[in-house]
């Protein structure tokens, strides 16, 4: 199984570091897979690995125009903290 994430100087990334890539970004990223179910679960399993609370926010999206092939990473609304 391949996920596709590099970086400008071609280097493949990790799941989790895509996971951060996507939480830099305004929206997300896109990711490319010849397997989207596996990649899903590799990244929701870097995300929950990370023990990072910055990452609950990122939700992982099939592309309905590319459901093969295509998962998107995208940025949902910030927790809010408790008592607010």
């Amino acid at each position: 199984m391949t996920i596709l994430g590099a970086t400008p100087s071609g280097r493949l990334l990790s799941a989790q570091a895509l996971l951060y890539q996507a939480l830099q970004q305004p929206i997300g990223i896109a990711v490319q897979t010849n397997d989207v179910m596996r990649a899903r679960a590799m990244l929701y399993k870097a995300r929950a690995e990370a023990n990072d609370h910055a990452l609950a926010r990122l939700q992982l999206r099939i592309n309905p125009l590319a459901a093969q092939s295509e998962i998107f990473i995208v940025r949902g609304p910030e927790a809010q903290k408790v008592g607010d």
